[in-house]
């Protein structure tokens, strides 16, 4: 089964855009890894890397959609072809939850703009992916200040 999918994949056409390519290209990296764990032998050491490699792709997606507002953890297990639980979980034993990670993305981001004066504050939590200028300001009122 594993030899038919990939000819049919080497064989398609590939998507049209780069978010396409991209979701194609993690997708059979998932199916890759879930069939070579399935016959193997079953060793910590080896679910612990593949969690490692989850944690790592979640991130870099993180720092390419974190702008856009509907960009959830929903959305990046999506992206992911992983379940939302799985996703958590991964990120838990690393001592984090997704939702938190975007938001510090989020966080940093509006911080860097904060030097560009001309932008109003709804037009700063705009541009880091806050949905409006009130969700900045509770991101902020949680985060303890560093000083």
């Amino acid at each position: 089964m594993l030899m038919a999918m990939t000819n049919t994949l080497l064989q398609a056409s590939p998507p049209a855009t780069g978010a396409g390519r991209r979701h194609l290209a993690l997708s059979f990296e998932n199916f890759l890894a879930a069939a070579l764990e399935e016959n193997a032998p079953r060793r910590p050491k080896d679910i612990g890397q593949l969690r490692d490699g989850l944690f790592m792709a979640a991130q870099a997606a993180i720092e390419t959609g974190f702008r856009d507002p509907a960009f959830s953890v929903e959305r990046l297990a999506r992206e992911l072809t992983v379940s939302e639980t799985t996703l958590r979980d991964t990120f838990k034993r690393m001592g984090t939850a997704p939702r938190r990670e975007i938001e510090r993305r989020r966080l940093a981001e509006a911080n860097q703009l904060e030097a560009i004066e001309t932008l109003t504050v709804t037009e700063r939590a705009a541009r880091a992916g806050f949905s409006s200028a009130q969700q900045l300001a509770r991101a902020l009122a949680r985060t303890p200040r560093q000083r």
